[in-house]
Order: structure tokens, then sequence, then C-alpha cells
């Protein structure tokens, strides 16, 4: 995956660049007019704006199906005709047929309104998917949209009318891992082509900071990453901060302005550290803790944090903690079983919870509404862990 250019354009665009700033010693103006979409702008970059044909727009150097000018639904990049009668979307929303027990309602599958929530990808040891599925808070409903390949251990995190996605692996016995970058917006994954990414992992900690996707760590199959990085929605900048040691499969949440990061594990450990990233500099938080584990996972809820399963040592854990700001606290519930690797994502007064491993995948439903987990009979997504689920905004 990735993108490339011819050399004379490139050369063209330095030399015109470069003509310009000894004739006139003003910046390089682009020159896109008349030009196709992503072509050499005479600048050293690429057309920003060009021609696409109708019902498309030109999105960081390529042609995507437009949300706003499309006159049916959008599959991919192509703006095609869609009925409510046979498909749901509309809008530039992309065509999906609705399950057995979901209705197309407005432009959307399910009985209760539009998706809250969004699932990606995962695995069970014997398949790993690349499938995406959308939440209505009470019903699964697939949604037949081509994107990323089939992985698990991504880092997928959420800002209005967008989702992002980073890396994770394909896992199997020569596991291939990933360095890509994916955007989902107006129901179709297109993919960026920043100039410069983290290399390819998997399990990096991940949330949402103001407008920026965050992530910590991760694992290349070798190596235990500890860099820090952020992604715009355009490109991908290093953070030179020190922080938490090397790790994959941290939990990291979005808190009061800040992000809070606990566990992970390497090689040798599994952490019980508890950080905070300000969005310039990492501080540990020295305060009583959660026991040990890897692949836990936290949401926000209440104006705090919801923490739920881990492992460490092969025991799983079950246990339900709260981050009330200043300290945390054990919680005496009956709720999901022993688990790691579980995806969650905060809804309006609660949460979301799916999925997990215990020695084989999992795939049932969870929702906390503050005060106690409640399972829901939704069937949706098979048994997987690894996946990625972020809240819709």
């Amino acid at each position: 995956m990735g993108s490339s250019g011819g050399t004379s354009g490139v050369d063209a665009g330095t030399a015109s660049r470069d003509a310009a700033a000894v004739d006139t010693g003003r910046a390089c103006t682009p020159a896109c007019t008349g030009k196709v979409c992503g072509a050499p702008d005479g600048c050293g970059g690429s057309c920003a704006e060009g021609s696409c044909v109708a019902g498309q727009r030109c999105a960081e150097g390529t042609c995507a199906c437009d949300a706003t000018s499309c006159n049916g639904c959008c599959a991919g990049a192509v703006c095609q005709p869609g009925t409510e009668a046979t498909a749901c979307g509309t809008g530039g929303s992309t065509c999906n047929a609705c399950g057995s027990n979901a209705t197309c309602t407005a432009g959307s599958c399910g009985p209760d309104g539009p998706a809250v929530a969004m699932l990606f990808g995962g695995n069970n040891g014997a398949a790993v998917y690349a499938d995406t599925w959308l939440w209505n808070g009470s019903t699964w409903t697939q949604s037949n949209v081509a994107g990323p390949g089939a992985r698990w251990g991504a880092a997928m995190a959420s800002i209005p009318g967008a989702v992002w996605l980073f890396g994770g692996t394909s896992g199997g016995t020569t596991p291939t891992y990933f360095a890509d970058t994916w955007t989902y917006r107006s129901g179709a994954w297109i993919e960026s082509t920043p100039a410069s990414a983290p290399t390819a992992r998997r399990s990096p900690a991940v949330a949402t900071l103001g407008t920026k996707m965050v992530i910590f760590g991760g694992f290349d199959g070798t190596t235990y990453d500890a860099d820090t990085w952020t992604w715009d929605g355009v490109s991908w900048s290093m953070q030179s901060a020190a922080g938490p040691a090397a790790r994959a499969g941290a939990t990291m949440v979005t808190s009061g302005g800040t992000l809070l990061l606990f566990g992970g594990y390497d090689a040798t450990t599994t952490y019980d550290d508890f950080w905070q990233w300000s969005g310039s500099a990492w501080t540990q938080l020295m305060v009583a803790v959660p026991s040990v584990r890897r692949g836990p996972e936290m949401a926000s809820v209440n104006g705090g944090l919801l923490l739920f399963g881990g492992a460490n040592a092969g025991v799983y854990d079950a246990d339900t903690w709260l981050w009330n700001g200043t300290s945390w606290s054990s919680v005496a519930v009956t709720g999901p079983s022993a688990r790691e690797f579980v995806a969650m994502a905060p809804l309006p007064g609660g949460v979301l919870l799916f999925g997990g491993f215990n020695g084989a995948g999992l795939g049932d439903t969870w929702l906390w509404n503050g005060a106690q987990w409640t399972a829901s009979d939704a069937t949706g997504p098979s048994a997987r862990s690894g996946t990625t689920l972020v809240t819709l905004q």
C-alpha cells in the first residue's frame, strides 16, 4: 500500500518552485486548474483540487465519493444509485443491505435509529477479519463496505464525522505487520498516503485528544515500541517526550483534556503503571492501581473511567474498576466473564463491551449503565479478540 509519482513531474515542480523563488521572492503558487486530482501542483506537492467525476470530491489527492453531492450511495470511491427498497443509505451514505432483524428507516438500519458505535476486524485464532459492524444502541448491523485488509490489534479512534485506523497485524504463522492509515467517513473507507508514519505494529495504545489521534507503543513482531505519535487527518508527527517503558497491549483513554494510560506488557514484564499524557509530556501518576495486566480496556463514563478485564501469567481478569479523577476503586458487580483484549466504547450514560479472549475468542455483547453490567442478546460479529471499537461522533 502506498503511492508513487512520475519523477519528471516532481523534478518539474521543484524547478518551477525554485524559479518562482528566484524571480519573485515569493512562495510558489500551486497551479491545479484543469489537472487531475492528485497531480503534481508545480510546487513539489499534489493537487488538492482537480477533475473528479460527478458525485466525487478530491480528498488527500484521491477522488473520493462526496456525501454532499452523491445522488445515491457511496461504494468506496464510487457514487452509485441506491434505493431504500433494496439497500440502506441515502445522501452519500454507503449502501448497506439490512440484516433480517433490522429495517431501513431514514437511511439507517435498525429499529432504534442511526449507529452510535463502530467495530472493525479482530481474530479468533482460525480466522482474521476485515469486516465493519455498526451498533445502534440495541442491534448490530454489518456494513458491506470495502476497507482495510483483515487484521487484529489495529489502533482506531474517532473525531466528529470521521474514524481513523492505523496498523495491526494479519496474524498467522508468518504475520504481516501494517503501517497503513485509513479514514472512515460518510460510510466509506479511504486509505491515506501521508509522507511519513509510525513503523508497522500491532496493539498500540490509542485515544483521541482534541482533534488528533494519539498512539503509544505497540509490537512489530520483534521489538516493543515506546514512541508517541499524533495523527491530525493529514500527517503523522512523532513526539519527542520520554514516557512509559516500551510495551504493547496497554489501554489509553481521553479524560479531562488529557490521556490516561494503564498496563500492557513486553517480552518479560506485565505492567500496572498509570500515566498521563498532557499533549506534550508524559507524567506517571503515583496512586494505588489495579493489579498488573495486559489487554485490559478502559472507557470514559460519567465523568470518570471504567476499566475491565486483562490477564497476567495466563490468568484472565473479570474485575471492574472505576477511576473518579483521584483514585481507583474496585466495583463488586457480576458481569462479563474473565478475558483480555476486550473492546469497549463509551455511550451516553454507559459503555458498550464486545468480545475478548480467554483461551478462545468471545462474541458476547455487554452494556454498563453506570452501576451494573447487562448482557445483550443482540446477534452480531462472530467471536473474536483484538478487535477495535469506537464511538461514532
